[in-house]
């Protein structure tokens, strides 16, 4: 994949940063934010800009060439034509956030438009959960979850994106979400998931099981990956033998037939584990376990093999 590091952004990350803040529609707020990221270096390649806007590659290659062609006004000036855009529609939005509202127990009391606003009503009042759209413009919602963790490490953050990418994910998992949701999940799954972490449980979405584990060997900077440390191993030789393998995608099957063992033993121990863990399934576990430091990503074997 090419990378795009090469793109001679003319504007000063200065004067794009004071774009953003002009700017009246989130379609124009989402590729000046693309220029700054670029132009500051936070992204370096088009899979990786892809990943913070929560955007497809396809789509930011098309706007980096809108912005090769015509410079800055060239690429606010185009309108994509319909169905070639990769949003949520508005009435859906709005239709989930009134299904919401009418779940008892749960209320919407504050919305943000970009990231920084996001950040800044979190300081103001207190909440028990942040839905967090990983799409946000301005400073976009990975960075708008780590402040908002470094800033409240106890709340829970929930995260919608429009692509489960590894990318993607291995940065949420850095800035320490507790559940991740894929947008267009139906409302009674979303209600579910917002239950689950407020509960303090963890959701990944099951769409993105392989993305998830794959996001563990996408990134090579595992001193970066949050390591709560818990006061003791719980699980067994055997269990984090079994464990390392379902983190790395394995079947029961799989597992038995690469340690020698019955199927069914296999299923005694991930139920063990699932049980000592506290977690729902298969995928909470290994994202648990690597978060906490009870396996190593670099000690994953190859998902092929």
């Amino acid at each position: 994949m090419a990378g795009v590091y090469k793109l001679d952004i003319t504007e000063s990350a200065a004067d794009l940063k004071q774009l953003l803040r002009t700017q009246k529609t989130a379609s124009d707020k989402e590729r000046i934010q693309l220029l700054y990221l670029l132009k500051t270096q936070q992204a370096t390649t088009v899979q990786s800009a892809a990943a913070l806007l929560g955007r497809h590659r396809v789509t930011v290659q098309e706007w980096l060439r809108l912005y090769r062609k015509g410079g800055l006004s060239g690429l606010l000036s185009h309108k994509p034509r319909p169905g070639r855009q990769h949003r949520i529609p508005q009435w859906a939005q709005d239709a989930l956030n009134k299904r919401l509202q009418q779940e008892e127990g749960l209320h919407v009391v504050a919305e943000a438009e970009d990231g920084e606003t996001a950040v800044a009503a979190i300081g103001e009042q207190l909440f028990d959960i942040v839905i967090l759209d990983i799409g946000l413009p301005g400073i976009g919602g990975v960075e708008a979850c780590r402040q908002i963790k470094q800033q409240h490490p106890n709340l829970p953050v929930l995260a919608l994106t429009s692509h489960a990418q590894p990318a993607l994910i291995a940065r949420l998992i850095e800035a320490q979400v507790q559940g991740y949701c894929v947008k267009g999940v139906d409302a009674e799954s979303l209600v579910l998931a917002i239950r689950s972490v407020v509960s303090g449980a963890s959701w990944w979405d099951p769409t993105a099981t392989k993305e998830i584990q794959s996001a563990f060997h996408y990134s090579d900077r595992s001193s970066c990956m949050p390591c709560a440390q818990v006061p003791e191993n719980p699980l067994t030789k055997r269990e984090l033998e079994i464990l390392t393998l379902v983190a790395a995608g394995k079947s029961n099957q799989e597992i038995a037939t690469r340690l020698y063992i019955a199927p069914g033993t296999v299923r005694v121990h991930v139920h063990a584990i699932l049980q000592k863990l506290e977690v729902r399934d298969r995928t909470q576990a290994a994202v648990l376990a690597l978060q906490q430091g009870l396996i190593a990503p670099e000690n994953l074997p190859d998902r092929s093999r």
